[in-house]
């Protein structure tokens, strides 16, 4: 069950948040290669004054700046070719659905292990 959480600025009128989060989730599942109705998609938007870069602090998202983050979270054992396919995946399908570069974007990877998950009602051995 990987897991994307973006968080971000709030974004122009013309970008659908639901149709961003469908998009970056069929991307990492093509990526990780599983089943894209297994991905988690979420959006945690900030609040203006809730993203400061060298004292600015913009109320919605800039352009050239306060890059959008993506945190993926998914099981371990995934080689680390098929790590770097996803976040690169994850990082320009979000860049390109945002209206941004690619380079305005910052996304990372987070493994997940044994023991220190709890889904479907278990710890995940």
């Amino acid at each position: 069950m990987p897991i994307v959480e973006i968080a971000a600025l709030p974004q122009p009128a013309s970008v659908d948040i639901p149709k961003v989060l469908d998009r970056v989730a069929l991307a990492l599942a093509s990526a990780i290669e599983c089943e894209p109705g297994v991905v988690w998609a979420v959006w945690k938007p900030i609040a203006p004054g809730g993203y400061v870069v060298r004292g600015h602090a913009p109320a919605t998202q800039p352009q050239e700046s306060h890059d959008p983050i993506a945190r993926i979270s998914a099981f371990h054992g995934r080689s680390d070719e098929v790590i770097a396919r996803t976040v690169e995946a994850v990082g320009r399908t979000l860049a390109g659905c945002l209206g941004l570069e690619p380079g305005q974007v910052f996304v990372c990877y987070d493994e997940l292990y044994p023991g220190r998950v709890f889904t479907g009602g278990r710890v995940r051995e």
